[in-house]
C-alpha cells in the first residue's frame, strides 16, 4: 500500500493551457517527458506497520514539482523486476530480501541507506529513466499523490480548481 503527499515546487513556465492543468500533468497533449538531470529522487524516511513491514517514503522533484509517498519494499521489488525483463543494460544490485529480522532497527537503517542508493543510481541512468517502466512508476506516484491531495491546499495556492 502506497500513501502519497504533494508539495508544490517553483512554477512552470507559462503557456496558453490553464495552469492547473499543467500543474496537475494532465496536459491534452501526453507526449512522454524524459527526465533531466535537475531532477531528482531520495529515499527519506520510514516507519514499521504494525509490527509486520516496514514502509520507506520516497521524495521525488521533477518539472519543478516536488511529491512524496510511502511504498514497501516489495513493491521497489516488482519495479526492479519489471526492469530487469526490460532494460537491455545491467542494473544497479537491489538489496536482497530477508524473511526474518526485517524489523530489527540495523537492518531497517542499512536497507534504506541501499534503497536510497539502488533508486539514485538508477535515476541517473537514462536508459532506465527514460524508459516507460520507470516513467510509469514517477506518473503513478504523483497522480496517486495529488489526488490524496487536500484540494483546500490548492484553493490556498489560488489555483483555478
Amino acid at each position: 500500500m502506497m500513501q502519497f503527499h504533494l508539495h508544490v515546487g517553483q512554477s512552470q513556465p507559462h503557456t496558453s493551457e490553464a495552469p492547473v492543468l499543467q500543474f496537475l500533468g494532465k496536459s491534452k497533449k501526453r507526449k512522454r517527458r524524459l527526465l533531466d538531470t535537475n531532477d531528482w529522487i531520495s529515499l527519506q524516511d520510514h516507519k514499521i506497520k504494525g509490527n509486520s513491514h516496514t514502509q520507506y517514503l520516497i521524495r521525488l522533484k521533477v518539472d519543478n514539482v516536488v511529491w512524496s509517498f510511502w511504498t514497501r519494499y516489495s513493491m521497489l521489488s516488482e519495479l526492479h523486476q519489471t526492469l530487469d525483463e526490460v532494460i537491455k543494460s545491467q542494473l544497479p544490485t537491489f538489496p536482497v530480501k530477508r524473511l526474518f529480522g526485517n524489523l530489527n532497527p540495523d537492518f531497517i537503517s542499512t536497507r534504506k541507506s541501499q534503497l536510497n542508493i539502488y533508486l539514485q543510481a538508477l535515476f541517473k541512468d537514462p536508459q532506465v529513466r527514460d524508459s516507460k517502466v520507470f516513467q510509469d512508476f514517477i506518473n503513478n506516484s504523483k497522480q496517486k499523490a495529488f489526488k490524496k491531495a487536500d484540494l483546500d491546499s490548492l484553493h490556498r495556492f489560488k489555483l483555478d480548481v
